[in-house]
């Protein structure tokens, strides 16, 4: 149903790699609390990575993957307030009540795709140089948080199937490919 883990789909709708994006990636070291303007309403969702070109998100809204919906992203990060355009590019569900979402940006503002593309930097580097940073600077709503937590458990269930599926008895090796 959903795609592999570290794929995105391109403009024609197939996987492709994660180092053939086009901007670098910055994932966050925690989940950070941002909002997507939805009718005048902001709806927090949670962020999990950044580029110049787009973000990745969890919610439990479920929006339409669609070009025609062009919804507002204002997230902080390092003091620094953005609001950007764009829309959501793919969706995998994960529960019933939660959704991870690729959100391509689609500003026509040169400065706006310039802020977003000089705060990329500046977190990369604030990362390399101290791991521990925190960049979060409200908190995360118990409710997401709790939805965080869920998605977590999810993917550590999801590892620990293939690593049994890879390697069935722990006192025995993997057999060969072809026997």
């Amino acid at each position: 149903m959903g795609m592999p883990p570290g794929k995105l789909p391109s403009s024609g709708g197939t996987p492709r790699d994660d180092n053939r994006r086009q901007h670098f990636r910055v994932k966050m070291l925690q989940p950070v609390e941002i909002s997507v303007n939805v009718v005048g309403s902001k709806l927090p969702v949670l962020l999990l990575d950044l580029s110049a070109g787009g973000m990745r998100f969890l919610s439990d809204v479920k929006f339409p993957v669609t070009s025609l919906y062009v919804y507002e992203v204002e997230f902080n990060l390092i003091n620094t307030v953005n609001k950007i355009s764009g829309h959501v590019l793919r969706m995998i569900k994960i529960s019933d009540d939660l959704y991870d979402y690729g959100f391509i940006f689609e500003s026509e503002d040169r400065e706006q795709f310039s802020n977003v593309f000089q705060l990329v930097n500046e977190l990369s580097i604030l990362l390399r140089r101290n791991p521990q940073f925190n960049h979060i600077n409200f908190p995360i709503s118990q409710r997401l948080w709790q939805s965080f937590q869920m998605f977590q458990a999810k993917q550590m269930q999801q590892q620990s199937q293939q690593n049994v599926t890879q390697h069935p008895h722990p006192n025995q090796p993997p057999k060969p490919p072809g026997k």
